[in-house]
């Protein structure tokens, strides 16, 4: 899983978008034999609904307006394929964007042009205000397909639900201000990505938040500018406050953000600065439209927090060259099955073709480096 940060500002940013992000997750490729008539092969290769190998996304707030597709046309996400969205809580900065999206959504559905249903999750305030939003705002034609392919889907405390192939436990974070959800999701059988929303994690939620293989946890500014910024009367953290609470509760990745930006291009090193005082384990300060994978963390950055050593950096060239070379000779199977099948003229085969190309490209490189 990956996931790509739409944004990563507070309320009040202009450097940077509201925070925002989307958990993408590779869908397994399509068989061939469950390719349906529309796969067919054409004389000019393969058609666009013959990609393969698709990702499912899971949407996480919208920040404050429009720009949310702006957002997800530079990250290369076509805001179509979005399926599952969740919303945390009823701040502007946080839900505007839902509402351009529903719209969005919406008249696409009224030309055929979505392949619905999209399900958004949130506590009940949450789906009151979107119904009663778009009732006001959005047109018949619109609206009409709210609560059918639009399926708005409260959510409670504790609550349980599969998306994008993953289980998630959505939860109250107890806020003392908008009533506010985070959620887990679960990375594979032991191990889990927490969001706390834009406020600090307490102990009401450490059920969720204790021995996370990643948190994600705002971080309003450095404590070193707490009396500039006064994150407390706010209810936000310090990126110290932040950095203590992960290494108190056993989380091995910690990603901050909802944070200012009067120093955007220098917030990254001066938030792992203060962060590693306070906190051993991997922390990322992303900046909007960054993609981290949260499978292969222990490999991006070093304990202190910097980009890593030669030996780190020889370790994950040898695992890369590895992986290419497995998922080569993988590809190479498939494509003898189908050969061996008569199915050479398939969407499926030509697709694997693509991608055996790519990788053969990318084990010449090795050798043209002296690497194999």
């Amino acid at each position: 899983m990956k996931i790509t940060m739409l944004g990563t500002g507070r309320a009040v940013v202009t450097e940077c978008y509201n925070t925002c992000f989307v958990l993408r997750e590779r869908d397994m490729p399509l068989r061939s034999d469950n390719l349906s008539d529309n796969d067919c092969i054409s004389d000019k290769g393969i058609c666009d609904n013959d990609i393969q190998s698709r990702e499912k996304y899971f949407l996480v707030d919208g920040g404050s307006g429009g720009t949310i597709l702006t957002q997800l046309k530079r990250a290369s996400i076509n805001w179509k394929d979005i399926k599952d969205i969740f919303v945390t809580h009823r701040h502007m900065d946080h839900i505007l964007g839902i509402l351009w999206m529903m719209r969005m959504i919406c008249q696409a559905m009224k030309q055929g042009e979505y392949d619905g249903p999209v399900r958004i999750y949130a506590h009940d305030e949450v789906i009151d205000i979107l119904n009663k939003t778009a009732d006001m705002l959005l047109t018949k034609k619109e609206t009409c397909f709210i609560g059918k392919e639009v399926r708005l889907i409260g959510v409670k405390d504790g609550e349980k639900k599969e998306i994008i192939g993953h289980k998630v436990t959505f939860f109250d974070i107890h806020s003392s201000k908008a009533k506010q959800f985070g959620f887990r999701i679960m990375l594979d059988d032991s191990s889990w990505l927490t969001c706390c929303g834009d406020e600090p994690c307490n102990e009401t939620v450490e059920k969720y938040t204790a021995d996370s293989k990643w948190l994600l946890h705002e971080a309003f500014c450095l404590a070193g500018d707490a009396e500039r910024f006064r994150p407390y009367e706010k209810h936000h953290s310090t990126v110290k406050d932040a950095c203590e609470k992960a290494e108190k509760l056993g989380v091995r990745n910690l990603l901050l953000y909802h944070t200012e930006d009067t120093d955007i291009h220098r917030r990254k090193e001066r938030y792992r600065t203060e962060g590693k005082k306070y906190f051993s384990g991997c922390l990322v300060i992303p900046d909007d439209l960054e993609t981290i994978d949260l499978s292969d963390s222990d490999t991006l950055f070093t304990e202190k927090g910097n980009i890593m050593g030669d030996q780190q950096r020889l370790e994950a060239f040898e695992k890369m060259l590895d992986n290419v070379r497995k998922e080569y000779d993988s590809i190479q199977r498939q494509m003898d099955d189908l050969k061996e099948q008569g199915k050479t003229k398939s969407a499926t085969y030509r697709q694997l073709m693509g991608r055996k190309m790519t990788y053969q490209s990318m084990i010449s490189m090795y050798e043209v480096y002296g690497l194999l």
